[in-house]
């Protein structure tokens, strides 16, 4: 993994084990191999206008820069938001057009990421950190 393309992000900071999880029990799911990486050494991080939604510490006083993966993937389940009916996909991203970018956690412990929007599936990565490129060479 290239630590270079979060030295210039927001990080939450590392996540436990436990809390890693907790949250794949609360969603019903098992996160890939990635992602687990992603949150147990960056919890959750913000670019220049691109958030990876993750887990973090919620003790920690003041405003809060990131999304919680399960209170999003619980929120937009609740208010049945396209891709969600499929309970192994795990919103980790949006683009602000309405476009959710989804762990399809069936493929676990591999990688895919699939951006839905109005009219279906839009892309599909395979790679966690390529989609992260990908997602802050656009804004």
């Amino acid at each position: 993994m290239n630590d270079e393309v979060f030295e210039e992000a927001e990080l939450a900071g590392p996540v436990s084990a436990d809390d890693i999880s907790k949250a794949e029990i609360e969603l019903g799911v098992v996160f890939p191999d990635q992602y687990r990486f992603f949150l147990s050494h960056y919890g959750s991080a913000l670019f220049n206008g691109v958030e990876i939604y993750g887990l973090f510490n919620s003790s920690e006083e003041g405003q809060v820069l990131w999304q919680n993966v399960v209170d999003v993937t619980q929120e937009l389940r609740g208010l049945g938001q396209e891709g969600t009916e499929n309970k192994s996909y795990i919103p980790i991203s949006e683009n602000g057009f309405g476009d959710y970018y989804f762990l399809d956690t069936s493929v676990s412990p591999e990688v895919k990421i699939v951006a839905l929007g109005a009219g279906g599936a839009k892309e599909e990565f395979y790679d966690l950190y390529v989609f992260i490129n990908k997602m802050i060479e656009i804004v």
